[in-house]
């Protein structure tokens, strides 16, 4: 699987699939990009699908800190990288719902729909 640069870390992801659009899958707290391996095959008919490890998770870069706001940076650095502007679907898992909660509030335009919930 492929390695980018994105926000100053070296981040682990797998963009696969087809279709117009794409959703973003995001691992809960202690998982990778491996943890929706199950769900892949269901999206990738309509959607490209970005999976990836956050920061300090799976294969990407460790770190001795993190925040949530690092990590939300990290999702629009990583979308930025790959050159995807057009709003995208996201999912998240426990920690990964939590986290797309806090990219869509803070990057609005950026996210056509989110799917799931976070905890609150």
């Amino acid at each position: 699987m492929p390695w980018i640069e994105a926000n100053g870390a070296s981040l682990r992801y797998e963009l696969s699939g087809s279709g117009k659009d794409v959703v973003v899958l995001v691992h809960e707290a202690g998982g990778c990009l491996e943890s929706y391996e199950d769900a892949v095959p269901g999206f990738e008919k309509d959607f490209r699908v970005l999976r990836y490890d956050q920061r300090g998770f799976g294969f990407s870069e460790k770190v001795k800190e993190l925040t949530f706001d690092m990590v939300v940076a990290d999702l629009a650095g990583l979308l930025d990288a790959l050159k995807i502007t057009d709003p995208v679907y996201l999912a998240g898992c426990a920690m990964g719902g939590d986290f797309s909660v806090g990219f869509a509030l803070k990057h609005p335009s950026r996210v056509k729909k989110q799917i799931g919930r976070a905890h609150v």
